[in-house]
């Protein structure tokens, strides 16, 4: 007759914990996904630029000076995006 001898199982309470940390632990688990990103840039000189910035689903349409920053349009749907980018039209509200 032949024995079959297995594995000592560990502690369910401490394999859990086990398994918890291991998932925990890794980095990508950590890495907080961005909300807040500028989509596209266009400097107008003398310090004054245009950009689409996007927040989560969501873009807007903004023009900067030096002494200030100005929503011109919310460009969320990506037609009105490609509608500026190609004709460099601005979509009316």
């Amino acid at each position: 007759m032949q024995i079959e001898t297995h594995a000592v199982t560990a502690n369910p309470m401490t394999e859990f914990i086990r398994i918890a940390f291991g998932r925990i632990a890794r980095p990508s688990l950590w890495k907080r996904r961005r909300e807040l990103s500028i989509c596209e840039t266009l400097s107008l000189g003398n310090r004054n630029f245009v950009a689409v910035i996007g927040y989560q689903e969501q873009r807007f349409l903004i023009a900067g000076t030096c002494n200030s920053i100005s929503l011109l349009a919310d460009v969320t749907g990506e037609r009105a995006v490609g509608r500026i980018r190609d004709k460099g039209e601005v979509p009316a509200d």
